[in-house]
Protein backbone atom coordinates (compact mmCIF):
# COMPACT_ATOMS: atom_id res chain seq x y z
CA UNK A 1 0.00 0.00 0.00
CA UNK A 2 1.15 3.59 -0.52
CA UNK A 3 2.17 5.49 2.60
CA UNK A 4 -0.17 8.48 2.40
CA UNK A 5 1.86 10.60 4.84
CA UNK A 6 4.95 10.32 2.63
CA UNK A 7 2.88 10.89 -0.52
CA UNK A 8 1.62 14.12 1.08
CA UNK A 9 5.14 15.30 1.86
CA UNK A 10 6.19 14.50 -1.69
CA UNK A 11 3.31 16.32 -3.36
CA UNK A 12 3.20 19.30 -1.02
CA UNK A 13 6.83 19.87 0.00
CA UNK A 14 8.80 17.87 -2.61
CA UNK A 15 10.27 15.91 0.29
CA UNK A 16 11.64 12.39 -0.22
CA UNK A 17 13.84 10.15 1.93
CA UNK A 18 13.46 12.59 4.83
CA UNK A 19 12.41 10.09 7.47
CA UNK A 20 12.48 6.39 8.33
CA UNK A 21 9.21 5.95 6.48
CA UNK A 22 9.14 5.15 2.76
CA UNK A 23 6.45 5.43 0.10
CA UNK A 24 5.41 1.89 1.04
CA UNK A 25 3.19 1.63 4.11
CA UNK A 26 4.86 -0.48 6.80
CA UNK A 27 8.26 -0.54 5.08
CA UNK A 28 10.91 1.56 6.79
CA UNK A 29 14.47 2.45 5.83
CA UNK A 30 17.58 2.86 7.97
CA UNK A 31 18.58 6.52 8.00
CA UNK A 32 22.11 7.57 7.15
CA UNK A 33 24.65 7.55 10.01
CA UNK A 34 22.54 4.99 11.91
CA UNK A 35 23.07 1.32 12.67
CA UNK A 36 20.50 -1.36 13.48
CA UNK A 37 20.96 -4.37 15.74
CA UNK A 38 18.40 -7.18 15.71
CA UNK A 39 18.82 -9.36 18.77
CA UNK A 40 16.35 -11.91 20.18
CA UNK A 41 13.55 -10.35 18.17
CA UNK A 42 14.27 -6.83 19.41
CA UNK A 43 15.39 -3.99 17.14
CA UNK A 44 17.78 -1.36 18.45
CA UNK A 45 18.56 1.63 16.18
CA UNK A 46 21.27 4.11 17.14
CA UNK A 47 22.87 7.09 15.47
CA UNK A 48 26.64 6.66 15.27
CA UNK A 49 27.68 10.01 13.72
CA UNK A 50 26.50 13.61 13.64
CA UNK A 51 28.01 17.05 13.28
CA UNK A 52 28.62 18.91 16.54
CA UNK A 53 27.29 22.50 16.55
CA UNK A 54 29.65 23.37 19.41
CA UNK A 55 32.79 22.74 17.35
CA UNK A 56 33.70 26.16 15.97
CA UNK A 57 36.93 26.99 14.19
CA UNK A 58 38.48 30.45 14.38
CA UNK A 59 41.48 31.24 12.18
CA UNK A 60 43.18 34.56 11.55
CA UNK A 61 42.71 34.98 7.80
CA UNK A 62 40.70 33.77 4.84
CA UNK A 63 43.93 32.30 3.44
CA UNK A 64 44.27 29.97 6.44
CA UNK A 65 40.71 28.73 6.04
CA UNK A 66 41.32 28.17 2.32
CA UNK A 67 44.54 26.25 2.95
CA UNK A 68 42.88 23.92 5.46
CA UNK A 69 39.90 23.39 3.18
CA UNK A 70 42.07 22.58 0.17
CA UNK A 71 44.15 20.10 2.17
CA UNK A 72 41.03 18.23 3.26
CA UNK A 73 39.40 18.44 -0.17
CA UNK A 74 42.49 17.08 -1.94
CA UNK A 75 42.81 14.24 0.54
CA UNK A 76 39.11 13.40 0.23
CA UNK A 77 39.54 13.09 -3.54
CA UNK A 78 42.75 11.11 -3.06
CA UNK A 79 40.88 8.61 -0.88
CA UNK A 80 37.95 8.43 -3.30
CA UNK A 81 40.29 7.72 -6.21
CA UNK A 82 41.42 4.43 -4.69
CA UNK A 83 40.28 1.76 -7.10
CA UNK A 84 41.20 -1.47 -8.81
CA UNK A 85 38.75 -0.86 -11.68
CA UNK A 86 38.36 1.91 -14.28
CA UNK A 87 37.43 5.25 -12.71
CA UNK A 88 35.98 8.50 -14.11
CA UNK A 89 34.13 11.68 -13.09
CA UNK A 90 30.79 13.36 -13.75
CA UNK A 91 31.26 16.83 -15.22
CA UNK A 92 28.36 19.27 -15.44
CA UNK A 93 30.50 22.37 -15.95
CA UNK A 94 29.51 23.77 -12.57
CA UNK A 95 31.80 24.70 -9.70
CA UNK A 96 31.54 21.41 -7.80
CA UNK A 97 32.14 18.76 -10.44
CA UNK A 98 34.74 20.98 -12.15
CA UNK A 99 36.66 21.29 -8.87
CA UNK A 100 36.71 17.51 -8.49
CA UNK A 101 37.88 16.97 -12.07
CA UNK A 102 40.66 19.56 -11.84
CA UNK A 103 41.98 18.39 -8.47
CA UNK A 104 41.69 14.74 -9.51
CA UNK A 105 43.64 15.47 -12.68
CA UNK A 106 46.64 16.64 -10.65
CA UNK A 107 46.47 13.61 -8.36
CA UNK A 108 46.14 11.21 -11.28
CA UNK A 109 48.83 12.54 -13.59
CA UNK A 110 51.24 14.52 -11.41
CA UNK A 111 51.08 12.48 -8.21
CA UNK A 112 50.29 9.17 -10.02
CA UNK A 113 48.15 7.81 -7.17
CA UNK A 114 46.21 5.37 -9.40
CA UNK A 115 47.58 2.64 -11.66
CA UNK A 116 47.88 4.09 -15.19
CA UNK A 117 45.94 1.24 -16.81
CA UNK A 118 42.84 2.22 -14.80
CA UNK A 119 42.94 5.76 -16.17
CA UNK A 120 44.56 5.64 -19.58
CA UNK A 121 46.18 8.70 -21.07
CA UNK A 122 43.27 10.96 -20.08
CA UNK A 123 40.86 11.30 -17.18
CA UNK A 124 37.40 10.20 -18.35
CA UNK A 125 34.55 12.68 -17.84
CA UNK A 126 30.84 12.23 -18.50
CA UNK A 127 28.37 15.03 -19.19
CA UNK A 128 24.73 15.58 -20.06
CA UNK A 129 24.20 18.08 -22.91
CA UNK A 130 21.34 19.54 -24.94
CA UNK A 131 20.99 21.21 -28.30
CA UNK A 132 18.86 23.91 -26.63
CA UNK A 133 21.41 26.49 -25.36
CA UNK A 134 19.18 27.35 -22.39
CA UNK A 135 20.00 23.96 -20.89
CA UNK A 136 23.41 23.28 -22.36
CA UNK A 137 26.63 23.63 -20.34
CA UNK A 138 29.14 22.66 -23.01
CA UNK A 139 30.87 26.04 -23.06
CA UNK A 140 31.75 25.56 -19.37
CA UNK A 141 32.52 21.86 -19.77
CA UNK A 142 34.90 22.63 -22.62
CA UNK A 143 36.78 25.11 -20.40
CA UNK A 144 37.49 22.35 -17.90
CA UNK A 145 38.38 19.87 -20.63
CA UNK A 146 40.84 22.34 -22.12
CA UNK A 147 42.47 22.93 -18.73
CA UNK A 148 42.83 19.23 -17.92
CA UNK A 149 43.04 17.55 -21.36
CA UNK A 150 40.40 15.15 -19.99
CA UNK A 151 38.40 12.85 -22.25
CA UNK A 152 34.90 14.06 -23.11
CA UNK A 153 31.90 11.73 -23.17
CA UNK A 154 28.61 13.49 -23.93
CA UNK A 155 25.05 12.19 -23.74
CA UNK A 156 22.01 13.99 -25.13
CA UNK A 157 18.82 13.02 -23.25
CA UNK A 158 15.63 13.58 -25.21
CA UNK A 159 11.91 13.35 -24.59
CA UNK A 160 11.71 10.31 -26.89
CA UNK A 161 14.50 8.57 -24.97
CA UNK A 162 12.72 9.33 -21.70
CA UNK A 163 9.58 7.66 -23.03
CA UNK A 164 11.61 4.58 -23.92
CA UNK A 165 13.36 4.41 -20.55
CA UNK A 166 10.72 5.69 -18.14
CA UNK A 167 9.39 2.36 -16.87
CA UNK A 168 12.88 1.00 -16.23
CA UNK A 169 13.91 4.25 -14.54
CA UNK A 170 10.85 4.23 -12.25
CA UNK A 171 11.52 0.58 -11.39
CA UNK A 172 15.17 1.16 -10.48
CA UNK A 173 14.42 4.27 -8.42
CA UNK A 174 12.00 2.21 -6.25
CA UNK A 175 10.11 5.35 -5.19
CA UNK A 176 8.92 8.57 -6.87
CA UNK A 177 11.56 11.20 -7.61
CA UNK A 178 11.62 14.96 -7.89
CA UNK A 179 12.13 15.88 -11.55
CA UNK A 180 13.28 14.65 -14.94
CA UNK A 181 16.80 15.86 -14.11
CA UNK A 182 17.18 12.39 -12.60
CA UNK A 183 16.89 11.06 -16.13
CA UNK A 184 19.87 13.16 -17.23
CA UNK A 185 21.91 11.53 -14.47
CA UNK A 186 20.62 8.11 -15.58
CA UNK A 187 21.92 8.79 -19.10
CA UNK A 188 25.31 9.83 -17.72
CA UNK A 189 25.59 6.56 -15.80
CA UNK A 190 24.70 4.64 -18.94
CA UNK A 191 27.45 6.14 -21.10
CA UNK A 192 29.96 5.67 -18.27
CA UNK A 193 29.09 1.98 -18.15
CA UNK A 194 29.34 1.75 -21.93
CA UNK A 195 32.82 3.26 -21.67
CA UNK A 196 33.82 0.56 -19.19
CA UNK A 197 33.96 2.80 -16.11
CA UNK A 198 32.97 1.15 -12.85
CA UNK A 199 33.68 3.95 -10.34
CA UNK A 200 32.39 7.48 -10.92
CA UNK A 201 33.01 10.56 -8.79
CA UNK A 202 30.35 13.25 -8.46
CA UNK A 203 29.89 16.60 -6.72
CA UNK A 204 26.84 15.83 -4.58
CA UNK A 205 26.84 17.47 -1.17
CA UNK A 206 28.66 20.70 -1.91
CA UNK A 207 25.47 22.76 -2.24
CA UNK A 208 24.16 21.49 1.09
CA UNK A 209 27.47 22.06 2.89
CA UNK A 210 28.55 25.37 1.38
CA UNK A 211 25.20 27.11 0.83
CA UNK A 212 25.12 26.72 -2.93
CA UNK A 213 21.44 27.52 -3.51
CA UNK A 214 20.04 31.03 -3.58
CA UNK A 215 17.50 30.54 -0.76
CA UNK A 216 20.47 30.16 1.58
CA UNK A 217 21.10 33.88 1.17
CA UNK A 218 17.87 34.52 3.11
CA UNK A 219 19.13 32.45 6.03
CA UNK A 220 22.52 34.15 5.98
CA UNK A 221 20.89 37.58 6.11
CA UNK A 222 18.74 36.31 8.97
CA UNK A 223 21.87 35.09 10.75
CA UNK A 224 23.51 38.50 10.45
CA UNK A 225 20.37 40.24 11.69
CA UNK A 226 19.96 37.89 14.65
CA UNK A 227 23.60 38.49 15.60
CA UNK A 228 23.17 42.26 15.38
CA UNK A 229 25.73 42.47 12.54
CA UNK A 230 23.93 45.32 10.81
CA UNK A 231 26.81 46.76 8.77
CA UNK A 232 27.77 43.35 7.27
CA UNK A 233 24.05 42.77 6.59
CA UNK A 234 23.76 46.08 4.75
CA UNK A 235 26.86 45.25 2.67
CA UNK A 236 25.44 41.85 1.73
CA UNK A 237 22.06 43.36 0.87
CA UNK A 238 23.74 46.02 -1.29
CA UNK A 239 25.81 43.49 -3.23
CA UNK A 240 22.81 41.22 -3.79
CA UNK A 241 20.65 44.21 -4.78
CA UNK A 242 23.23 45.20 -7.41
CA UNK A 243 23.86 41.71 -8.75
CA UNK A 244 20.28 40.49 -9.01
CA UNK A 245 18.30 43.74 -9.27
CA UNK A 246 15.85 42.98 -6.47
CA UNK A 247 14.27 45.60 -4.24
CA UNK A 248 15.35 46.30 -0.68
CA UNK A 249 11.77 45.51 0.33
CA UNK A 250 12.30 41.99 -1.05
CA UNK A 251 15.56 41.68 0.90
CA UNK A 252 13.96 42.90 4.12
CA UNK A 253 10.97 40.56 3.86
CA UNK A 254 13.09 37.49 3.09
CA UNK A 255 15.45 38.28 5.95
CA UNK A 256 12.64 38.61 8.49
CA UNK A 257 10.90 35.48 7.23
CA UNK A 258 14.09 33.41 7.70
CA UNK A 259 14.14 34.16 11.44
CA UNK A 260 10.38 34.08 12.05
CA UNK A 261 8.99 31.37 14.36
CA UNK A 262 8.49 28.06 12.59
CA UNK A 263 4.76 28.08 13.32
CA UNK A 264 4.46 31.36 11.39
CA UNK A 265 6.55 30.02 8.51
CA UNK A 266 4.33 26.93 8.32
CA UNK A 267 1.16 29.05 8.22
CA UNK A 268 2.54 31.26 5.44
CA UNK A 269 3.62 28.23 3.40
CA UNK A 270 0.26 26.58 3.98
CA UNK A 271 -1.55 29.70 2.76
CA UNK A 272 0.67 29.92 -0.28
CA UNK A 273 -0.10 26.29 -1.00
CA UNK A 274 -3.83 26.77 -0.54
CA UNK A 275 -3.73 29.58 -3.10
CA UNK A 276 -1.34 27.71 -5.36
CA UNK A 277 -0.30 24.22 -6.28
CA UNK A 278 -1.77 22.15 -3.47
CA UNK A 279 -5.15 23.59 -4.50
CA UNK A 280 -5.30 20.40 -6.59
CA UNK A 281 -5.44 18.16 -3.51
CA UNK A 282 -8.63 16.24 -2.95
CA UNK A 283 -10.74 17.56 -0.06
CA UNK A 284 -9.97 14.75 2.43
CA UNK A 285 -6.23 14.76 1.61
CA UNK A 286 -5.73 18.49 2.25
CA UNK A 287 -3.81 19.52 5.37
CA UNK A 288 -3.85 16.04 6.90
CA UNK A 289 -0.20 15.87 7.91
CA UNK A 290 2.05 18.18 9.97
CA UNK A 291 5.28 19.78 8.81
CA UNK A 292 8.11 18.47 10.96
CA UNK A 293 11.78 19.38 11.10
CA UNK A 294 14.98 18.27 12.76
CA UNK A 295 16.47 20.71 15.21
CA UNK A 296 20.08 21.80 15.21
CA UNK A 297 21.52 24.17 17.78
CA UNK A 298 22.93 26.78 15.45
CA UNK A 299 22.29 29.94 13.46
CA UNK A 300 19.46 30.27 10.90
CA UNK A 301 21.92 29.43 8.11
CA UNK A 302 23.56 26.46 9.84
CA UNK A 303 20.11 25.15 10.81
CA UNK A 304 18.98 25.32 7.20
CA UNK A 305 22.15 23.62 5.97
CA UNK A 306 21.75 20.89 8.59
CA UNK A 307 18.16 20.34 7.43
CA UNK A 308 19.43 20.01 3.85
CA UNK A 309 22.17 17.61 4.93
CA UNK A 310 20.01 15.18 6.89
CA UNK A 311 16.44 15.73 5.70
CA UNK A 312 15.23 18.07 3.00
CA UNK A 313 17.68 17.65 0.15
CA UNK A 314 20.73 15.42 0.31
CA UNK A 315 19.15 12.07 1.31
CA UNK A 316 16.94 12.11 -1.80
CA UNK A 317 19.81 13.20 -4.06
CA UNK A 318 21.94 10.34 -2.77
CA UNK A 319 19.12 7.84 -3.28
CA UNK A 320 18.71 9.00 -6.89
CA UNK A 321 22.43 8.64 -7.51
CA UNK A 322 22.69 5.28 -5.79
CA UNK A 323 19.81 3.78 -7.78
CA UNK A 324 20.92 5.28 -11.10
CA UNK A 325 24.52 4.14 -10.66
CA UNK A 326 23.65 0.67 -9.41
CA UNK A 327 21.33 0.18 -12.39
CA UNK A 328 24.52 0.18 -14.47
CA UNK A 329 26.78 -1.57 -11.90
CA UNK A 330 28.68 1.64 -11.16
CA UNK A 331 29.92 2.71 -7.74
CA UNK A 332 29.19 6.42 -7.30
CA UNK A 333 31.54 8.30 -4.98
CA UNK A 334 31.00 11.74 -3.46
CA UNK A 335 34.24 13.35 -2.13
CA UNK A 336 32.47 16.43 -0.75
CA UNK A 337 30.79 14.13 1.79
CA UNK A 338 34.03 12.86 3.31
CA UNK A 339 33.10 13.08 7.00
CA UNK A 340 36.25 15.08 7.81
CA UNK A 341 35.32 17.70 5.22
CA UNK A 342 31.71 17.83 6.46
CA UNK A 343 32.80 18.36 10.07
CA UNK A 344 35.29 21.03 9.01
CA UNK A 345 32.73 22.96 6.96
CA UNK A 346 30.16 22.91 9.78
CA UNK A 347 32.79 24.35 12.11
CA UNK A 348 33.41 27.35 9.83
CA UNK A 349 32.16 30.90 10.38
CA UNK A 350 29.12 31.66 8.22
CA UNK A 351 31.03 34.18 6.10
CA UNK A 352 33.24 31.37 4.79
CA UNK A 353 30.15 29.97 3.07
CA UNK A 354 28.45 33.17 1.85
CA UNK A 355 30.27 36.46 1.47
CA UNK A 356 30.14 39.46 -0.85
CA UNK A 357 27.07 38.04 -2.58
CA UNK A 358 28.89 34.79 -3.42
CA UNK A 359 27.92 31.28 -2.44
CA UNK A 360 30.59 28.67 -1.57
CA UNK A 361 33.04 31.40 -0.66
CA UNK A 362 35.76 29.12 0.73
CA UNK A 363 35.58 26.69 -2.19
CA UNK A 364 35.84 29.48 -4.75
CA UNK A 365 38.87 30.98 -3.00
CA UNK A 366 40.62 27.65 -2.55
CA UNK A 367 40.25 26.92 -6.26
CA UNK A 368 42.25 29.96 -7.41
CA UNK A 369 44.83 28.72 -9.88
CA UNK A 370 43.16 25.29 -9.96
CA UNK A 371 39.95 26.03 -11.88
CA UNK A 372 39.50 28.13 -15.02
CA UNK A 373 38.41 31.59 -13.81
CA UNK A 374 35.20 31.47 -15.84
CA UNK A 375 34.15 28.44 -13.80
CA UNK A 376 35.48 29.60 -10.45
CA UNK A 377 33.62 32.91 -10.59
CA UNK A 378 30.40 31.88 -12.33
CA UNK A 379 27.29 32.61 -10.29
CA UNK A 380 24.63 30.91 -12.40
CA UNK A 381 23.73 27.32 -11.61
CA UNK A 382 22.36 24.52 -13.75
CA UNK A 383 23.64 20.98 -13.04
CA UNK A 384 22.16 17.94 -14.78
CA UNK A 385 18.92 19.65 -15.80
CA UNK A 386 16.50 18.79 -18.61
CA UNK A 387 14.12 20.93 -20.70
CA UNK A 388 11.32 19.56 -18.54
CA UNK A 389 8.75 22.29 -19.16
CA UNK A 390 9.35 22.28 -22.92
CA UNK A 391 9.07 18.49 -23.00
CA UNK A 392 5.80 18.45 -21.04
CA UNK A 393 4.20 21.01 -23.34
CA UNK A 394 5.81 19.70 -26.54
CA UNK A 395 7.08 16.21 -27.33
CA UNK A 396 5.44 14.68 -24.25
CA UNK A 397 2.15 16.58 -24.52
CA UNK A 398 0.06 13.64 -25.74
CA UNK A 399 1.65 11.32 -23.18
CA UNK A 400 0.86 13.77 -20.37
CA UNK A 401 -2.72 14.15 -21.60
CA UNK A 402 -3.16 10.37 -21.69
CA UNK A 403 -2.03 10.13 -18.07
CA UNK A 404 -4.28 12.98 -16.90
CA UNK A 405 -7.34 11.43 -18.55
CA UNK A 406 -6.58 7.83 -17.53
CA UNK A 407 -9.00 6.00 -15.26
CA UNK A 408 -6.42 5.48 -12.51
CA UNK A 409 -5.43 9.16 -12.46
CA UNK A 410 -9.00 10.46 -12.38
CA UNK A 411 -9.71 8.10 -9.47
CA UNK A 412 -6.59 8.92 -7.44
CA UNK A 413 -7.37 9.60 -3.77
CA UNK A 414 -4.78 12.38 -3.60
CA UNK A 415 -5.71 14.83 -6.33
CA UNK A 416 -8.85 16.38 -7.75
CA UNK A 417 -8.41 15.45 -11.41
CA UNK A 418 -10.58 18.30 -12.70
CA UNK A 419 -8.42 20.80 -10.80
CA UNK A 420 -5.22 19.23 -12.11
CA UNK A 421 -6.45 19.56 -15.70
CA UNK A 422 -7.35 23.20 -15.09
CA UNK A 423 -3.90 23.89 -13.63
CA UNK A 424 -2.25 22.06 -16.53
CA UNK A 425 -4.15 24.21 -19.03
CA UNK A 426 -3.08 27.38 -17.20
CA UNK A 427 0.52 26.10 -17.11
CA UNK A 428 0.58 25.52 -20.86
CA UNK A 429 -0.92 28.95 -21.47
CA UNK A 430 1.81 30.58 -19.41
CA UNK A 431 -0.68 31.76 -16.77
CA UNK A 432 0.88 29.60 -14.07
CA UNK A 433 4.23 27.87 -13.60
CA UNK A 434 3.67 24.44 -12.13
CA UNK A 435 7.40 23.86 -11.94
CA UNK A 436 8.27 20.35 -10.82
CA UNK A 437 4.83 19.75 -9.27
CA UNK A 438 3.58 18.59 -12.68
CA UNK A 439 6.27 15.93 -12.78
CA UNK A 440 5.45 14.86 -9.22
CA UNK A 441 1.81 14.26 -10.19
CA UNK A 442 2.94 12.23 -13.21
CA UNK A 443 5.69 10.31 -11.43
CA UNK A 444 3.42 9.38 -8.53
CA UNK A 445 0.92 7.98 -11.03
CA UNK A 446 3.62 5.99 -12.84
CA UNK A 447 4.92 4.63 -9.55
CA UNK A 448 1.45 3.68 -8.27
CA UNK A 449 0.66 1.87 -11.49
CA UNK A 450 3.93 -0.02 -11.54
CA UNK A 451 4.69 -0.70 -7.88
CA UNK A 452 1.23 -0.79 -6.31
CA UNK A 453 -1.27 -1.81 -9.00
CA UNK A 454 1.16 -3.79 -11.15
CA UNK A 455 -0.10 -2.29 -14.42
CA UNK A 456 2.95 -0.22 -15.42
Amino acid sequence: KPNDAIVYDYLNYALMDHSEETFFEGVNQLLSAHYLILENGNINIQRYWDVNPDNKLVLATDAEYERRFLELFEDAIRVHLRSDVAIGSCLSGGLDSSSIVCVANKLLFSDRIVEPELIGEQQKTFSSCFDDPRFDERQHIESVLAATSAERNFTFPSAQNLMEDIQRLVWHQDEPFGSTSIYAQWCVMRIAAQRGVRVLMDGQGSDELLAGYHPYFDSYWGTLLSQGSLMPLWREWSVYHSQYEVSFSYLFQHTLFSIAPRVFQRRVRARRGALGLNAAFSADFQSRYPDESMEYNGTPLSNRLYQALVRSSLPALLRYEDRNSMAYSIEARVPFLDYRLVEFVFSLPEEQKIKNGQTKFILRNSMKGVLPETIRTRMDKMGFVTPERAWMSGDLKNWVDDIFTSKSFTETPYLDSSKTRTLLTEHRAGQRDLGSILWRWINLELWRNQQISGIG
